[in-house]
């Protein structure tokens, strides 16, 4: 329209938008063609230069305005990236070959110093210098595999970190990219954990269980150098009487006492450590010439004359001390402390206050060790081989006589029950399982269930807790029913099966059921384990780590196996209010529970204020004798629990105490 009003200067205007347009559609490639082939129609030749002085103008601005936008575009996206990298949890650095291009503000603050400091210097200058060289090594050939190192903070503290790295690329040139996680605390929690499982909670020793790994350790180094180790069993006389006179605690700060009066007389290069509940080990490295170790005894048994003081009172206390030589008397660890036991029990049968020697004769037709250590059967107050004899012969006929126990129904399930800490709603039951035999009476768990590993009757005596607890949660509409499970029913490749039926026989659902493992089962095939505990998961039961804190329980352990809830040693329950390590311990548990989304049970709650402590440090769930007993059948009310405390308002008409009847 505008040429046919005829006026060169709308010819133009005309022309030069049709220009513009074209050229910031097309670009600046295409206008000579358009000018070549277009009807360019100009009535008057002065306007072609003017026009084509114009086109170049706003060719060159729009040039200009197109390569500003080139450059705004991605400098925008840089300033996102770094926002992003900023906002990362983690640290993040950017180098090449180690030399520090960028670092995100999650790594600043793990460093401790400023960007600006760092930009151009190798990153391998923050570490030790005995670690410079391998950090430099993995720096310059990154690999995507996690890395666990040591780095140093501008105030030379150190931090531990897992490293991961990535190529990319950077202002145009190759890089590398590092991922940096501060695993500091998470290693400090480690390392108390660590502590815990590996010490007795009460007398801060090495436990059983640290204390036999290092007994093995020493008869190794003794393989390699030559020469002996001795080892003591030292058990406390009479500490039932102490307890009677002056209740748990008071015997509990004898025991401390000991425990520092003994660490007071050994060696350098000796150990000492509480194996059980009033026995203490000693391990004599290298002990050469066997009278090292009576020299030690007699030092120990003189000083033992002087009384203990417990509550403003002198108490005298004695030891029976059983001794073993390695390799003259057994040549591993439990032979050891099998012979040590021994030798320490015909010394207490005798009387107490003194010591022996093992002596092989004293072993003849006895079981292998472990039975004899972990099941003990009363035996009449005689110090005699033969009387020995015959509490063994009486521990293999116990075995044998187990298979007709099940079957002639004298083997029963109580069950204790457990709580939700705050409210004190009742939370499940445990099950646990008695013998009650014709002759000996009541037989304990852990006694008998011992004799039904050594006798084959595991899964059997298994299947039978199993059912006949799932029937009596269906019976009384248990909200939970916890079962043990033992190491050779854990590694039996039938077990998900079996349980499987049992939920469709009794119509339980598998929510409402849950199986505790101590970690003792999962040393022997940690992948079979693994596998069953998944199994189980998959059917919807629940799996529970017992007696977290007693030696064996890691965050190995949490991290691969699928636990969703732990229980805490009742010996660490025990020491709160009396040993603040047992409260540092326990804080150290509840948090790492935290981290790994697992709830915690306390086991072995007697006082109330145990239970306030726990209900303070929101423990989730609480078990013992001050809140329920074990027994043969439960009935749930609705009555709030009589004289205990309550932490906030009880839920109207929720299930919140158990009336146990036998």
């Amino acid at each position: 329209m505008l040429r046919d009003w005829g006026c060169p200067g709308f010819h133009f205007l005309f022309d030069f938008l049709f220009v513009a347009f074209a050229f910031s559609v097309q670009g600046p490639e295409h206008l000579l063609g358009w000018i070549g082939g277009s009807s360019f129609h100009l009535r008057n030749g002065i306007w072609i230069g003017a026009v084509l002085a114009l086109v170049a103008v706003v060719a060159v601005a729009l040039i200009r305005i197109r390569r500003r936008r080139s450059e705004i575009i991605p400098e925008a996206r840089r300033q996102w990236a770094r926002r992003l990298a900023d906002a990362a949890f983690d640290g993040l650095l950017i180098h090449r070959s180690g030399t520090i291009l960028q670092m995100n503000n999650a790594l600043v603050r793990l460093l401790g110093y400023r960007e600006t400091e760092m930009l151009g210097t190798h990153f391998s200058s923050l570490t030790h210098a005995a670690l410079t060289a391998a950090l430099r090594t993995e720096l310059e050939a990154p690999q995507p595999e996690i890395i666990a190192f040591t780095l140093l903070h501008a105030d030379k503290s150190e931090r531990f970190v897992e490293m991961a790295s990535h190529t990319l690329e950077f202002n145009g040139l190759p890089a590398t990219v590092t991922a940096i996680r501060d695993i500091t605390e998470r290693r400090e929690l480690q390392a108390r954990l660590e502590h815990v499982t590996q010490n007795d909670a009460l007398t801060r020793l090495p436990n059983r269980s640290q204390f036999t790994k290092m007994l093995q350790a020493s008869l190794i180094g003794n393989d390699r150098g030559g020469g002996t180790t001795a080892v003591l069993l030292l058990e406390v006389d009479r500490l039932k009487a102490i307890n009677e006179a002056f209740g748990r605690s008071g015997g509990d700060r004898l025991l401390r006492q000991i425990a520092l009066r003994l660490g007071g007389f050994k060696h350098e290069s000796d150990i000492v450590g509480r194996l059980d509940g009033n026995k203490f080990g000693i391990i004599q490295p290298h002990s050469g010439a066997p009278n090292r170790n009576s020299s030690l005894v007699n030092q120990i048994e003189m000083s033992f004359e002087e009384p203990f003081i417990i509550d403003g009172r002198a108490v005298t206390a004695s030891l029976s001390i059983g001794m073993a030589i390695y390799p003259e008397h057994a040549t591993d660890a439990e032979g050891l402390l099998w012979a040590c036991n021994l030798a320490a029990e015909q010394v207490s049968q005798a009387g107490g206050g003194g010591s022996r020697m093992f002596v092989h004769e004293d072993a003849k037709d006895l079981l292998p060790p472990k039975t004899v250590v972990r099941a003990k059967i009363s035996t009449p107050n005689a110090a005699t081989p033969e009387n020995f004899r015959g509490t063994m012969r009486a521990t293999q006929r116990l075995a044998q006589e187990l298979g007709l126990a099940i079957s002639r129904g004298e083997v029963s399930l109580e069950y204790q029950p457990f709580f939700a800490s705050k409210s004190l709603g009742l939370s499940g039951f445990e099950a646990f399982a008695y013998w009650r035999h014709p002759k000996e009476g009541p037989v304990p768990p852990d006694q008998f269930v011992l004799l039904a590993e050594q006798a084959g009757l595991s899964a059997a005596l298994g299947n039978f807790i199993l059912e006949t607890a799932c029937v009596e949660a269906m019976r009384c509409k248990a909200p939970l029913m916890s079962v043990n499970l033992s190491p050779t029913q854990l590694g039996d490749p039938d077990l998900p099966g079996k349980v499987r039926e049992i939920l469709r026989k009794t119509g339980l659902p598998p929510e409402r059921l849950e199986f505790e493992v101590s970690e003792r089962a999962l040393n022997v095939q940690p992948q079979r384990q693994q596998q069953a505990m998944q199994a189980l998961r998959v059917i919807g039961v629940g799996i529970v780590l017992d007696d977290f804190g007693t030696g064996f329980s890691s965050l190995t352990s949490l991290s691969s196996f699928p636990f969703n809830k732990i229980k805490i040693e009742k010996q660490i329950i025990r020491a709160l209010g009396e040993d603040e390590n047992a409260e540092a311990v326990l804080g150290a548990i509840l948090a790492l529970a935290r981290n790994f989304r697992v709830e915690v049970v306390a086991e072995g709650v007697e006082t109330e204020a145990q239970l306030l402590y726990l209900q303070e440090k929101n423990c989730q769930f609480v078990q013992g004798c001050h809140l329920g007993r074990p027994a043969a059948q439960a009935v749930i009310l609705t009555d709030a629990p009589a004289n205990l405390p309550v932490a906030g308002a009880q839920a109207a008409g929720k299930p919140s105490l158990v009336v146990t009847q036998r």
